[in-house]
């Protein structure tokens, strides 16, 4: 039962402040608390700690993860996009144009085992994070272009 009231507790917290941001639409969002109001957002999933600043634009972007994802100011996201930050940060700076089909993954597979399969997840139960290895935070400056699958 508690856990029920706490689902409809977010539910509202989240639709409440949903209702107050002007350029929200079909999207799926956790929390809007780190989310400008004058940012633009279309057909967007984002789960976890994000961060996006004034007047960015994204449309169809997937951003999710354990570690925080921060969208620089007057950056345009045009989708379908994937960024996902498992163990260190992803951050785009501002004016970054980043064009259809681009993926972003921090995370790896530790290709330096056996084998690169999930093993102590799977087999052991340990968090999924002891599989994974990163290179570090990833960082795009400001005023960088991606092109479509790049």
């Amino acid at each position: 039962m508690l856990n029920m009231l706490r689902h409809l507790w977010r539910f509202y917290r989240c639709n409440r402040k949903r209702l107050r941001h002007p350029y929200l639409s079909n999207t799926s969002i956790g929390d809007l608390e780190s989310v400008s109001p004058t940012a633009r957002i279309t057909n967007c999933k984002i789960d976890g700690e994000v961060s996006i600043s004034d007047h960015c634009v994204l449309e169809e972007c997937r951003l999710c993860g354990g570690s925080r994802v921060t969208i620089g100011r007057r950056s345009i996201l045009s989708g379908p996009i994937s960024i996902v930050a498992e163990l260190n940060s992803v951050t785009i700076g501002a004016f970054c144009s980043i064009a259809p089909h681009v993926e972003i993954w921090e995370p790896l597979h530790d290709h330096r085992r056996i084998s690169t399969y999930f093993m102590r997840t799977a087999f052991f139960g340990e968090s999924y994070k002891n599989d994974m290895v990163s290179s570090g935070a990833v960082q795009i400056g400001n005023d960088v272009w991606i092109g479509t699958r790049a």
